[in-house]
């Protein structure tokens, strides 16, 4: 996707303030049917270890505005899945949702940051973000891999209240194993046109410089 540049003054529209929003978490295997986990705040994550058929998923929690900062919009973070691959080849959907977000709003630009910290040979981790159903940005990554990381850059019109997503699609391609990853979705907005500032400086502006989000959990 087309990397987008930003002027400095338009990097001081990120520490506005953004009202509160709530998160849910979505997970299905393969078309089986969804179970969401609705929380009533800007947080949220399993209490205990759930399973599908095929899968074990260790941990899984999200968060969103207030309880993070702009530019930040949502995170999707500590995604620790295992399977012992014994039944075929198989495919967990993870979905995290921060609904009713109201900031920033107008042209902005959106920022989509993906992370692995670990996924075994034969597995694969498709990893997407949408504001309000439009993907914004999307990777994949295939195992063995220890870590990696990418981002997606996009010009994005936010309207006054808004819904984001990030989706998780992990294949274990019948293997046993395990995958750890996490993914966050950021926006800076835009008064003006966007002219050369350099890439570090945008990447410094969506705090995905050091990648300061990540989780520290590593896959055994």
């Amino acid at each position: 996707m087309k990397k987008l540049l930003l002027t400095t003054a338009a990097l001081l529209f990120a520490t506005a303030a953004a009202t509160a929003g709530t998160v849910t978490l979505q997970y299905s295997e393969d078309a089986g049917p969804t179970t969401s986990l609705v929380f009533a705040t800007a947080s949220g994550s399993l209490a205990t270890p759930v399973t599908t058929p095929d899968f074990t998923i260790a941990s899984f929690s999200g968060i969103t505005n207030p309880l993070i900062a702009l530019p930040f919009l949502l995170q999707g973070q500590q995604i620790d899945v295992t399977s012992p691959g014994t039944t075929g080849a198989h495919t967990l959907h993870l979905t995290v949702l921060g609904l009713g977000l109201t900031a920033p709003t107008g042209p902005s630009i959106l920022g989509s940051g993906f992370d692995v910290t670990g996924i075994t040979a034969g597995w694969t981790v498709a990893m997407s973000t949408d504001v309000n159903g439009i993907i914004v940005g999307s990777t994949s990554f295939t195992g063995p891999l220890s870590n990696g990381t990418d981002q997606d850059f996009a010009g994005f019109n936010l309207p006054a209240t808004f819904d984001t997503s990030i989706h998780f699609d992990i294949s274990n391609g019948g293997v046993s194993g395990a995958s750890n990853t996490g993914a966050a979705l950021a926006a800076v907005a835009v008064p003006g046109p966007l002219v050369g500032a350099g890439l570090p400086g945008l990447l410094a502006a969506f705090g995905f410089g050091g990648w300061q989000w990540r989780r520290r959990k590593k896959v055994a």
